[in-house]
């Protein structure tokens, strides 16, 4: 899953003097859409992408064993980074008249929530792993699943430093690792705005309760984390930026 810490993680295997190969997608239509639309514009087709292919048919090989780490963010939050991480690809209608407003405004009707269902069309379509079988620790703040072929670890990116370090030595049987921050993206351009987006950010109720219901959130977060995430993204006194149709969000995600 892309923008939830990834970057950081794989810097860490890395350093470790592993080979990591790092992926946000193993589906193969997707696959095609993205390379189609780098091409299209102009870009680099990004070596995630063809990275992708190449591991499609390791898995494909039965004979071949393979370890996935992968992490969840709150998924408004993680949308929100994706978008400006993909702000010269994908450039939504935003001037600086417009500000912040208009800028969320384009964020809930255009920005995709396919993100729910991720490890669905990634890992279950391509891998044959359900990762909604098998219970979140709460107590160790990670998800383990072990197969025959595989061995899987998902982690939450709102967890410390320290307790995603001692799920990696568990998970990679190794004595020590260090995690850093990688590809923040409070660091990069246009950070002014990204921190008033951080900040004045709301998005609508019928969203919220979309979202923060969805069987990802209920899987990965506590009943008080979800209440958490839900209303650091609620309206208030101040109003939302944009209430959107109730029918066309539900027909998103």
């Amino acid at each position: 899953m892309g923008k939830v810490g990834s970057t950081s993680v794989w810097d860490a295997l890395t350093e470790l003097g592993l080979q990591p190969i790092q992926l946000h997608v193993l589906d193969a239509d997707r696959i095609s859409l993205l390379t189609q639309e780098h091409e299209l514009r102009g870009f680099d087709v990004p070596d995630h992408i063809r990275d992708a292919v190449r591991v499609q048919s390791l898995i494909a090989n039965p004979n071949e064993k393979f370890r996935i780490i992968s992490l969840v963010r709150d998924p408004v939050a993680r949308n929100l980074s994706a978008l400006f991480e993909t702000w010269d690809i994908y450039p939504p209608s935003y001037d600086e008249a417009g500000g912040p407003a208009k800028l969320a405004e384009w964020f809930v009707m255009n920005f995709d929530y396919s993100v729910l269902k991720w490890f669905d069309q990634e890992i279950k379509a391509r891998a044959g792993i359900d990762v909604f079988e098998h219970p979140f620790d709460h107590g160790k703040k990670r998800l383990i699943i072990e197969t025959e072929r595989a061995k899987i670890l998902i982690m939450r990116k709102e967890d410390s430093q320290a307790e995603k370090e001692r799920n990696l030595r568990d998970f990679l049987e190794v004595p020590d690792v260090s995690l850093g921050y990688s590809n923040v993206t409070a660091k990069k351009g246009k950070s002014e705005l990204w921190g008033d987006m951080i900040k004045g950010m709301k998005v609508s109720h019928t969203l919220a309760d979309i979202v923060y219901g969805s069987e990802l959130v209920r899987h990965f977060y506590s009943p008080a984390q979800m209440s958490a995430l839900k209303q650091r993204w609620m309206p208030s006194r101040d109003g939302v930026y944009f209430e959107p149709d109730a029918t066309f969000l539900i027909d998103q995600v």
